[in-house]
């Protein structure tokens, strides 16, 4: 089978059987015909079976080539192009002016149908009030640590609010259900409002990855998430984790 990539294709679509085998394929500016073979049945991330829908997966030469973002994203990082200086960003993006959930911007509102919890993680260490006091690094449903600030809450109907008093530009967090609660059943939501304009929901549900979000907050007085299962009344109960979150400015 003939396969055609042009330069920009190649760079925007994804990038490359070298993340995963350490090779890098050159193009010559303006294209050049090869000859691929897309013969790659399935990938697995952390043992699930996951396909890129779009850009599948193709061999040439005996290096697989993958895409740069599924891969990525599905590693629980962010991955941006960045035009000016032709790097590929994964993971941190060198940005400044950063202000972490729970370092430089505190809750001032918590509210809950249930008594619940709401536990902060601060410098990558979790302390467990309800356990032993043990104390570890946060991590994502596919097992993925974070070493820098973020939060664990759970019960449904769960509301946090942070002031931004018009000083933050953008937010982004990593979101989704913390490692120790992956076996969980429960179904739910986290819906994320600025200002009181819904403007984000995130299904949780077993199994899924972890979301990458950004959200623009500019001028925005507040930020608020709020948690429901879709249980309400019963037993049971979700567990949302926001890894990373920061606001830039």
């Amino acid at each position: 089978m003939k396969f055609i990539k042009n330069k920009s294709q190649f760079i925007s679509g994804v990038v490359v059987g070298g993340l995963l085998f350490g090779a890098v394929g050159a193009f010559a500016a303006g294209g050049q015909m090869i000859e691929v073979f897309y013969n790659v049945k399935n990938i697995k991330i952390n043992n699930v079976s996951k396909m890129p829908s779009e850009s599948k997966p193709f061999v040439k030469d005996g290096v697989t080539f993958v895409p740069l973002r599924f891969v990525a994203e599905g590693l629980g990082q962010a991955v941006k192009w960045d035009g000016k200086t032709q790097t590929v960003l994964i993971g941190e993006t060198g940005e400044e002016n950063v202000t972490y959930l729970g370092n430089g911007i505190t809750a001032m509102n918590f509210q809950t149908s249930r008594g619940g919890g709401y536990s902060s993680i601060i410098d990558g260490t979790e302390y467990d009030k309800g356990g032993d006091g043990a104390k570890k690094m946060p991590k994502d449903i596919a097992g993925n640590e974070y070493s820098d600030y973020s939060t664990a809450w759970s019960y449904e109907d769960t509301t946090i609010e942070y002031p931004l008093n018009g000083k933050y530009k953008k937010f982004k967090a990593t979101i989704g259900i913390p490692y120790d609660y992956r076996e969980n059943t429960t179904t739910g939501k986290l819906e994320i409002s600025v200002d009181g304009t819904l403007f984000k929901t995130i299904k949780l549900e077993p199994g899924k990855f972890s979301e990458n979000i950004e959200l623009d907050v500019s001028h925005a007085n507040k930020m608020a998430f709020k948690l429901s299962d879709d249980e309400s009344g019963s037993s049971k109960y979700i567990v949302v984790g926001i890894y990373k979150g920061r606001l830039t400015n």
